[in-house]
C-alpha cells in the first residue's frame, strides 16, 4: 500500500507565513513582529476598527511612524495582509529589507524584482492583491459564494485603478511625496476622481443593506476601503465629508 505524504494530515498542518517588505522609518518601534495587527469588526455597522501593536489604533501606528506621511502611502495597502492575518487569528512572520543595504541582494530572489512578497513555505508569491485574495480565500474573507467572491474581486480592482488613476497625482502630494501645488491638484484630480469613487462605494453599502460591502459578513474589500478610507481623514481632514457613510 502506498501512502498519499501529501494528504496524510492536510487539516492539521498549518502553512508558515512570511511578509517581506521594505523597512519604513519607525516601524521598528511598533513591535509588529511580536504584537501582531487587531482589527475588530463592529457588528452590524460596516464599520472595522483596526488595532496596532499593544492595542493602539493603526492610525496611531501611522503618525509614530516618524509621522512621516509618505509611510502612509505604503501602510495603508500593505496592513491588509496583516489585517487578514489578525481576523483569522494566524501568526506569520514579519521580515523587513533596507532599501540600500539588504533589498539589493534579495531583489534577485524575488519574482517580480519587487516588494511585497508573501512567502508560503518557502514559495514566493508577488503582488499584494494577490497576496490578499489567497489569505482571504484561505481564510473565509472573499465570499461566501463565487457570485460575491467576484464582486469582492470587481471592487478591489476597481480600487486599483482608483488609487493608482489621476488620484495619485493629488494623493501623492497630499502625503508630500511628490511636488506641486496641493490646492491645484486637490481641485484638478482629488474631487473629481473621489467623485467617480466613492459614490460606487456608498451605492454597494445601501444595496447590500448589511453594513458590508458584499453580502452579509466582512470581506477583504471592506479591510481595504476601510483602511483607505482612514488613512484619507488622517491626511485630508475633510476630504470625505460629503460621503456620510464614511464619517
Amino acid at each position: 500500500m502506498q501512502l498519499d505524504f501529501f494528504n496524510l494530515f492536510p487539516s492539521s498542518i498549518m502553512p508558515k507565513y512570511t511578509l517581506h517588505y521594505f523597512q519604513m522609518r519607525g516601524l521598528g518601534e511598533l513591535n509588529f513582529e511580536r504584537s501582531y495587527t487587531r482589527a475588530k469588526f463592529l457588528q452590524g455597522t460596516g464599520k472595522v476598527k483596526m488595532r496596532g501593536a499593544k492595542g493602539r489604533g493603526l492610525g496611531q501606528d501611522a503618525e509614530e511612524m516618524g509621522r512621516d506621511r509618505r509611510g502612509a502611502k505604503t501602510l495603508a495597502l500593505f496592513q491588509l495582509c496583516r489585517q487578514i492575518f489578525a481576523l483569522a487569528e494566524v501568526e506569520f512572520e514579519d521580515k523587513r529589507y533596507e532599501m540600500e543595504k539588504e533589498w539589493p541582494a534579495f531583489k534577485s530572489q524575488t519574482p517580480f524584482g519587487q516588494l511585497p512578497v508573501l512567502e508560503v513555505d518557502g514559495k514566493f508569491i508577488p503582488q499584494l492583491y494577490a497576496h490578499c485574495r489567497m489569505l482571504a480565500t484561505e481564510f473565509g474573507f472573499a465570499g461566501k459564494t463565487a457570485f460575491d467572491a467576484a464582486w469582492v474581486d470587481a471592487i478591489a480592482d476597481q480600487h486599483k485603478d482608483f488609487y493608482w488613476g489621476d488620484f495619485k497625482k493629488f494623493w501623492w502630494r497630499a502625503l508630500d511625496a511628490a511636488e506641486g501645488d496641493l490646492d491645484e491638484l486637490t481641485i484638478k484630480f482629488g474631487i473629481p476622481e473621489r467623485d467617480k469613487f466613492f459614490p460606487i462605494i456608498e451605492k454597494k453599502l445601501k444595496e447590500t443593506g448589511s453594513g458590508f460591502l458584499v453580502g452579509d459578513s466582512v470581506t477583504w474589500a471592506d479591510l481595504l476601503i476601510s483602511e483607505h478610507v482612514s488613512v484619507i481623514k488622517r491626511v485630508v481632514p475633510g476630504f470625505l465629508d460629503a460621503y456620510a457613510l464614511f464619517i
